[in-house]
């Protein structure tokens, strides 16, 4: 379980765990400076649900976050004094190219003990501030929201700016990139009283860090005191947005727009807080929708950013679902929910969309993971040609490339291509990426599926543009160097052609742009072993197998000549296993690896014998 440190005592004694729970690095993003950024703030009922088991739980009904596109920095925020965000919470980030931060706060008279001891001395400064910078290099987030709500004698100012200078340096130090953020709330006095701007009475916290998050009664003139005392860094100024709507103009909710409104007005970044009031004060069964609607409401203030990483690769997965898919075949009937598991999600937004059409997520279909994306094209539509853009990037090509996508449709009469907007020295042009009886009459070019002489040469491992895998269909296709040598893909969409006067569903089930498949080491620890009174055997042991960026998840299997049984799903790089047995000499257990092109890694196995000098 991921869990909060709860008192300065545990804090300072805070070591690094024998296990190292592996987080997904942080996805590039091409980075616009002095861009208004948008965060969004966590909060829902004391955190560490469901959330906080490693390898998720077997719970139906969870929060869940989607619309990364139009989001910068995302916060996991608890009333405990260090909040560390899960780790499913940092892979689910980390893989969308969103920055995650943990949590400092003090509040209350508990608040004021803390601040005695923390601010005690320039000594006690350095411990802390180094402890907090070795929890989020341990547990790989970015970065530390720091939240002083309790009155500070005076003389404790000078040591909380020390703090503050102390720890941002550190982050910056240890990671690029990193960010120190503060809440508005007690002045250079050591008073609490929040002043829902940046002015002379807290500016020299804003000055010690990365950012200030300004609380939320503001008003546009105290929005207009930011910008003037901000100067050239009025982006690290973020406007208070509560969704529950405690004072805040608009009043929250589905009104949350106008505090973005006027946020963006200045020329301020925004932070909305407690988006999960979606799912806390409405009806549940209606979330999907809400959430939907919420974020459309948002979207022209939540500009979508440029992916810029290779490889890349997206199941759509959400991190939870009512079965478990693998290859388009079920895995599992179990609900499921584990937010690592979730993948790079596509732009949700209905700006994004052609008129009398929509996407969503589709919960009860799969290619690979608990659900996908369903483009919607609905009857009273006046084009046969729809075109979705679900990516918005910057993929410089030095090298040759492999790209696949997976789709599944309810009509033969519904064609689906993939449109590549692609620049280079001469200008720029659209690559179709299509069947070759699709359309693509007004294309400036177009690329047909890869024979399999094309994709052995570039090493992808699998079989030519298989269809009909349960219903889907899977296209591969060969980018060479020779071609499209330094030409950069600015953006990615799904053109659907069909009949008008019909409603048309569109499930996509993978997007891939692939490397080489590396090679894997699969082995085990700790082994120990129990004969029990009912002559069964109880095995345990650690498996352990090579670390790789490209690899999102691993599904393990026991082996035997009969058949093989699915022991559990991991995104980390271990697994603690357990089994009683019976009526065997020898344990097999199968490793199959999911990477950024699925198909390309082969399976690996090791064999853990039975012998009696293992016994215990």
């Amino acid at each position: 379980e991921c869990l909060p440190i709860y008192s300065l005592e545990n804090l300072k004694n805070w070591k690094p765990l024998v296990k190292n729970h592996r987080t997904f690095p942080l996805l590039e993003r091409e980075l616009i400076k002095n861009h208004p950024k948008t965060l969004v703030c966590h909060d829902m009922k004391g955190g560490y649900l469901e959330d906080r088991h490693i390898n998720g739980s077997n719970t139906e009904e969870n929060y869940y976050f989607l619309h990364w596109a139009g989001i910068d920095i995302f916060v996991y925020f608890s009333h405990h004094l260090v909040t560390i965000p899960p780790c499913g919470w940092i892979s689910a980030a980390h893989k969308n190219g969103v920055k995650i931060l943990g949590t400092f706060i003090t509040e209350w008279d508990d608040g004021i003990k803390v601040c005695e001891a923390l601010l005690e001395n320039e000594d006690a400064v350095e411990q802390l501030s180094t402890q907090l910078v070795k929890i989020a290099n341990y547990f790989n987030f970015d970065g530390w929201l720091i939240n002083i709500e309790n009155k500070l004698q005076s003389c404790q100012i000078s040591l909380l700016e020390l703090f503050l200078k102390t720890l941002t340096k550190k982050m910056h130090l240890s990671q690029e990139g990193s960010l120190i953020i503060w809440y508005d709330s007690v002045l250079k006095t050591g008073d609490l009283k929040w002043q829902n701007a940046l002015n002379e009475h807290n500016r020299m916290f804003f000055d010690c860090c990365d950012g200030i998050f300004l609380n939320y009664n503001w008003t546009k003139d105290t929005l207009q005191k930011s910008v003037e005392m901000a100067g050239e860094r009025k982006t690290d100024v973020f406007v208070g947005a509560d969704v529950f709507g405690r004072g805040c103009p608009g009043g929250g909710g589905f009104s949350t727009d106008v505090a973005a409104s006027a946020a963006r007005k200045f020329g301020l970044s925004m932070a909305i807080f407690a988006p999960g009031w979606i799912y806390e004060c409405l009806e549940i069964k209606d979330f999907k929708e809400n959430q939907f609607r919420f974020w459309n409401l948002l979207q022209k203030f939540c500009p979508v950013r440029k992916v810029k990483s290779l490889p890349y690769y997206s199941s759509f997965c959400p991190g939870f679902g009512k079965k478990l898919f693998k290859k388009g075949k079920i895995l599992s009937s179990t609900p499921w929910f584990n937010v690592s598991l979730q993948q790079p999600q596509p732009i949700y937004f209905s700006d994004y969309c052609p008129k009398d059409t929509s996407i969503s997520l589709y919960e009860e279909d799969s290619f690979h993971g608990g659900g996908c994306v369903c483009l919607i094209t609905n009857a009273e539509r006046r084009e046969m040609v729809s075109i979705f853009k679900i990516l918005e990037c910057s993929f410089i090509i030095d090298d040759s490339i492999v790209v696949s996508y997976t789709f599944k449709t309810q009509s033969p009469n519904v064609e689906v291509s993939f449109i590549f907007s692609i620049s280079n020295l001469e200008g720029k042009y659209k690559l179709y990426l299509g069947n070759e009886k699709g359309d693509h009459s007004n294309s400036s070019s177009c690329l047909l599926p890869a024979s399999c002489d094309e994709i052995s040469e570039s090493q992808y491992k699998i079989a030519a543009n298989p269809e009909n895998i349960e219903g889907w269909v899977k296209r591969v296709f060969v980018l060479k160097l020779c071609r499209f040598n330094n030409h950069t893909v600015e953006d990615i969409s799904v053109q659907i052609s069909a009949p008008m006067n019909e409603k048309h569903l569109v499930l996509l089930g993978e997007l891939e742009i692939l490397p080489f498949h590396p090679k894997i080491d699969f082995h085990y620890r700790d082994l120990v072993y129990k004969c029990n009174e009912d002559n069964t055997i109880t095995a345990q042991c650690t498996l352990y197998w090579s670390y790789h960026p490209s690899i999102y998840c691993s599904d393990l299997f026991l082996l035997s000549a009969e058949k093989r049984v699915h022991i559990g799903r991991t995104s980390q790089f271990h697994y603690n296993l357990e089994l009683s047995l019976t009526g065997t000499t020898d344990l097999e257990v199968l490793l199959s690896l999911q990477n950024k092109g699925n198909d390309s890694i082969p399976d690996v196995s090791v064999k853990i014998p039975l012998r009696p000098s293992f016994m215990s």
